[in-house]
């Protein structure tokens, strides 16, 4: 039994709410030991002669290590949105059986939250959602408008830009 389920013992096991937090803590521990194997090992040159035959540059290491840095970042995000986005449509599943499963994350958690007097967090989310957007979109904004989103006092601004070859 974990300690969730003995705080909450009328849950049961197929509660969405230990679903989601099973889900987020396991993204939790698997960048915590992403961190740990960064710091502990790949901050070493001798593990990167371990793998690779040529001996790395100071600045080929830097590279590595910023990629990998970012390789955390990225999974983070998109791994943890859609523990998040799991748990809302499980949550419109089940307390509004009559509300459109059609409509997209964005909607369903702008719902939910205003339903439930947790409209303050809706701009954590929305955030969270348009960096997930953009990540699948190689790292562009890729909605039709831009949008601009104060919280805790800061200005979050996302411009969608146009490529050419």
């Amino acid at each position: 039994m974990t300690e969730i389920e003995k705080q909450h013992p009328d849950w049961n096991e197929k509660d969405t709410r230990l679903s989601v937090y099973g889900r987020t803590i396991n993204v939790i521990n698997s960048v915590l030991f992403s961190v740990m194997f960064k710091e502990e090992e790949l901050v070493n040159p001798a593990w990167f002669k371990k793998v690779f035959s040529d001996e790395l540059t100071l600045k080929e290491h830097g590279y590595y290590l910023a990629n990998y840095t970012s390789f955390l970042r990225l999974s983070y995000v998109t791994i943890l949105f859609s523990a998040f986005e799991v748990f809302f449509r499980d949550i419109l599943r089940v307390v509004y059986p009559n509300y459109s499963k059609n409509d997209n994350i964005g909607t369903i958690i702008q719902f939910i939250l205003n339903d439930n007097d947790l409209s303050k967090y809706c701009h954590v989310f929305d955030i969270l959602r348009i960096l997930r957007n953009s990540l699948h979109n190689g790292g562009i904004y890729n909605e039709r408008k831009g949008k601009t989103i104060f919280y805790t006092g800061k200005q979050y601004v996302f411009k969608k830009i146009k490529l050419s070859l």
